[in-house]
């Protein structure tokens, strides 16, 4: 029975993931086995937060030698998970950094950067971790609100 559930969570996020451009069976692959699939689309999204803001600020700053070298890693984890269309666009970024034609980069960074927010987002959807990241961020002004109330009552208190 519990062979048939992970069958039937497989075959789900196989297609979840289809409809977003993912190719999981490619993933699947790299990966080994279900478990270990989702923990590397896990630390993607999860890098993909940072990553995204270092790219703004590559372009932004005209860094295209940290760009390349950061496209590249894009690549590779891309074509590990199975987005391949994200992994050919980040390679001809890349292809483009190594040979300093910086034109073809800031014409074609925002297609790239919307395939990733696109594909990263849409993975952190299927895999629950947008459900997380709204959870603690409510959790979070919850905490605040409390410790305000506490504040408010200790300076009553030393009145």
């Amino acid at each position: 029975m519990d062979k048939m559930i992970k069958l039937k969570e497989n075959n789900i996020l196989v297609s979840e993931l289809h409809k977003l451009g993912v190719d999981a069976e490619i993933g699947l692959k790299y990966c080994g086995d279900l478990d270990f699939y989702i923990e590397v689309l896990r630390i993607s999204v999860e890098s993909y937060k940072e990553r995204k803001t270092a790219l703004a600020l590559y372009v932004g700053e005209k860094d295209f030698k940290a760009y390349t070298i950061l496209v590249h890693s894009i690549k590779s984890g891309a074509a590990n998970i199975g987005a391949m269309e994200l992994s050919r666009l980040a390679q001809e970024l890349e292809e483009a950094g190594k040979k300093n034609d910086y034109g073809y980069i800031m014409d074609n960074h925002n297609c790239f950067l919307q395939c990733y927010i696109h594909t990263m987002e849409g993975i952190a959807e299927i895999i629950g971790l947008k459900e997380i990241e709204q959870d603690s961020e409510f959790i979070s002004q919850k905490v605040k609100h409390q410790l305000t109330q506490f504040q408010v009552l200790l300076t009553v208190l030393t009145l």
